[in-house]
């Protein structure tokens, strides 16, 4: 029999109960027969159905939200994706092809697509490790600040996607990847999110282990909602120096949302830097 292959996580990544944890579905109807193809194949035709409610909701609701999204934009000029003009928050910008989008009062929407999906990895107990993910996302819209009615919306539709995986073991949007760029993309969003929270979970974690003797630093580039240093136990402690980099749109984003949702921030040094203008050494460096 061949060795597992080594590498920096290899330990963890290869410990059964930590493997078994990440993998395990706790709550769906796929649990009744899990070896049974037609069973299988039943939910995913109920998954049809389902997901076409899903789909109607959201069109339904996007069309909703037209008159918030002219309202905040023309009538308010309040900052959203929407409205990313005079978002601009700091530092000023000469032009628009010079604006990064998280730099602006809106934030980064890319940045609230993957805390959206590890939140709901963790909430629907499908394997995902990110605990204050859902406690993050409670305090934020799909669709970022700025749009009466979208906080609503993005609960809503949250919810009926749970309740999707329940019946069906479908996710959502990986069956949307999967129905209509399937061609292209060999993984679903959520798929991919959770492999890649899971290994730099391991990653950060031996690093710890590793240094945990002294005092070390732990650098997260564009932080976004990143939630390691909130939720992983080797960096609690004295010895770890933490420090989030990101642009301060995002950021400040984030600090609310980490003070509304009553999770101890402390520890972490918040650098704001615009990556496409500024360098990220030099302000961590200023601190």
């Amino acid at each position: 029999m061949a060795a597992a292959p080594t590498s920096y996580t290899a330990e963890m990544a290869y410990d059964s109960d930590r493997r078994k944890v990440r993998t395990s579905i706790q709550f769906s109807l796929l649990n009744l027969f899990p070896n049974s193809h037609l069973f299988h194949n039943g939910l995913g035709w109920l998954s049809i159905p389902t997901g076409a409610g899903i789909a109607s909701l959201m069109f339904s609701g996007y069309l909703c939200l037209i008159p918030s999204i002219i309202f905040s934009k023309y009538i308010m000029d309040w900052p959203s994706i929407f409205n990313r003009k005079l978002a601009i928050v700091h530092p000023p910008f000469d032009s628009a092809e010079e604006r990064n989008a998280a730099a602006t009062a809106a934030g980064s929407a890319t940045a609230i697509k993957t805390l959206s999906a590890r939140s709901q990895m963790n909430i629907q107990k499908s394997g995902g490790p990110d605990s204050i993910a859902p406690r993050l996302m409670r305090q934020i819209s799909l669709f970022g600040p700025g749009i009466p009615g979208s906080y609503w919306l993005s609960r809503i539709y949250l919810l009926m996607s749970r309740w999707n995986f329940y019946l069906t073991g479908r996710i959502f949007i990986d069956q949307l990847t999967e129905r209509y760029m399937g061609h292209w993309i060999r993984f679903g969003e959520s798929a991919l999110l959770q492999v890649r929270t899971c290994w730099l979970d391991d990653v950060v974690e031996a690093f710890g282990k590793k240094h945990c003797g002294g005092p070390f630093n732990v650098v997260i580039l564009g932080a976004g909602y990143d939630t390691r240093c909130y939720r992983l136990d080797i960096l609690r402690n004295e010895n770890a120096r933490l420090y989030e980099i990101d642009a301060v749109g995002t950021q400040t984003i984030k600090k609310n949302a980490l003070k509304k949702a009553n999770v101890d921030s402390g520890n972490v040094h918040f650098v704001s830097c615009d990556f496409e203008r500024e360098n990220w050494m030099g302000a961590l460096e200023s601190r």
